[in-house]
């Protein structure tokens, strides 16, 4: 699928806004973060492995304010995408000086990988659930929409724990 080599670009300049709803349940009932965020890749600098880094800047809106945005400076984070050279080919984020893998490519319906395979958090299986959908959000329409589950633990009658991403080329 050629299409999905275009769902984690690294061009500086290119930017995201993504509408973000974060629910946290506990025993006193959910707990609801809503916000836009605004990523914009800027540029190249190495980490300590000697790896090519692409720097993400990323910024947050109140939700009331609807497409209004003001987006205020959040964090600076990284990107990198390892073009095959250790083997395989995948795509991490660098949040927070944790390192999470994002993406494995090629990309292919239900191939996992261990997202938490450079961090101390411990195991955690992702994997594609859609590869080619199609995603409307507030009446715009994405194609080719890769949608990949980071977090999937619903056995526990207490706490539930979904973590999903979509990316669009």
């Amino acid at each position: 699928m050629p299409h999905t080599e275009l769902i984690f670009p690294l061009e500086a300049g290119k930017y995201t806004i993504t509408h973000v709803i974060d629910t946290t349940f506990d025993t006193s009932g959910p707990v609801v973060d809503r916000y836009f965020k605004k990523e914009v890749i800027g540029g190249k600098e190495a980490d300590l492995l000697g790896r090519q880094l692409t720097l993400l800047q990323t910024y947050r809106s109140p939700e009331e304010l609807g497409q209004n945005y003001q987006f205020e400076t959040a964090q600076l984070w990284t990107l990198y995408k390892d073009e095959g050279t250790t083997g395989e080919r995948y795509a991490e984020r660098i949040e927070d000086n944790v390192r999470t893998r994002v993406l494995k490519f090629p990309v292919h319906p239900y191939i996992s990988w261990n997202g938490n395979l450079y961090n101390s958090k411990g195991p955690q299986e992702f994997y594609y659930l859609n590869v080619d959908s199609t995603v409307v959000v507030n009446g715009n329409t994405f194609e080719h929409c890769v949608v990949v589950i980071q977090k999937a633990d619903t056995t526990s009658a207490i706490s539930y724990k979904y973590a999903y991403e979509i990316y669009a080329p």
